[in-house]
């Protein structure tokens, strides 16, 4: 019987330590395709704002309207004129500034005007007369608000001006990228979370492990390396990966997946085994018993009959 026990919880050790493995395996063969989807969202949106911008950016009515660099002109065309380029995109951010890159117009703030923004990386290419990479994703933090931005420059025989398209990265992206990856979607600013498809509890965990660990996340994303970190939130596992959402800016997504829910069968089939398990020690222990009553009766009788001729 001992024997047996012994036997039976090895096969439960190495089915359960082979099946949890298996089932991790095929967790992070799921989570680094998921991760690819995220990517490609990212980069359409990237691809959909760099198309919406080269279009606009031709049209002769615009050019006319941005050769006056008159900020009143400029607002009254975007805010009224049928053909406004706010009517053929739809876009949180669009901004006009001339050669030097002034502002001339924003729509998010149409009464303000005249700051320099040629400081900024996209406006300085834009304004040396390059176009952005479909591929190259370009984030903009303003007012403490996360946008995914593409900017080009507008020709008149020379640049006159650019042009920049966005749209911000907000709760209603975060849940939209939940449906089509399967995962808890978050996006970190600084120290701050800007938008996120966990709890409120696990926000706080989530973002505490990042504080911990930022400078080597930031170094390990720096070198192109892939950051997968198994954390806990509100006591729950997730594998969790880390990356930068462009290379302009610091704004970080994490994507997770929750690794106890991922092996909850697992749980169950370990419950299954244990309850085999112990169903079969127990039949074990009876029908070691009943076999050794029926080996041993025969030979107690034997012996009383033995007994009883020698008396």
């Amino acid at each position: 019987v001992g024997l047996v026990v012994i036997l039976i919880g090895v096969v439960l050790t190495i089915v359960d330590r082979q099946v949890e493995r298996q089932t991790t395996a095929k967790i992070e063969s799921d989570f680094f395709s998921t991760y690819q989807i995220f990517n490609r969202f990212l980069k359409l949106r990237n691809e959909r704002l760099v198309q919406a911008c080269l279009l606009i950016s031709e049209l002769p009515v615009l050019k006319a309207q941005l050769s006056t660099k008159d900020p009143a002109t400029i607002k009254d065309y975007i805010l009224h004129r049928e053909e406004s380029p706010a009517r053929i995109v739809q876009a949180d951010i669009l901004t006009l500034t001339d050669d030097r890159g002034r502002v001339l117009f924003r729509f998010d703030r149409p009464e303000k005007f005249g700051d320099t923004l040629s400081a900024l990386p996209f406006i300085r290419a834009a304004l040396e007369g390059e176009d952005p990479v479909p591929d190259e994703i370009t984030t903009w933090v303003d007012d403490e608000k996360l946008y995914q931005i593409a900017a080009v420059p507008i020709f008149q025989r020379y640049v006159i001006g650019t042009l920049t398209l966005g749209n911000r990265l907000t709760q209603a992206e975060v849940e939209l990228l939940k449906q089509d990856t399967k995962s808890e979607i978050t996006f970190i600013l600084e120290n701050k979370v800007v938008a996120s498809t966990h709890s409120d509890i696990r926000q706080v965990d989530l973002l505490r492990v990042y504080l911990v660990d930022r400078d080597t996340i930031k170094e390990q994303i720096r070198r192109k390396e892939t950051v997968v970190k198994e954390v806990t939130l509100d006591g729950e596992r997730f594998l969790c990966a880390f990356a930068r959402v462009s290379t302009s800016g610091d704004a970080i997504y994490v994507m997770a997946i929750s690794m106890d829910a991922a092996l909850a069968s697992l749980h169950v089939i370990e419950q299954v085994i244990v309850v085999v398990g112990f169903l079969a020690i127990v039949l074990s222990l009876v029908g070691g018993y009943f076999l050794a009553r029926g080996i041993t009766a025969p030979v107690l009788r034997l012996v009383e009959a033995t007994e009883k001729i020698r008396g």
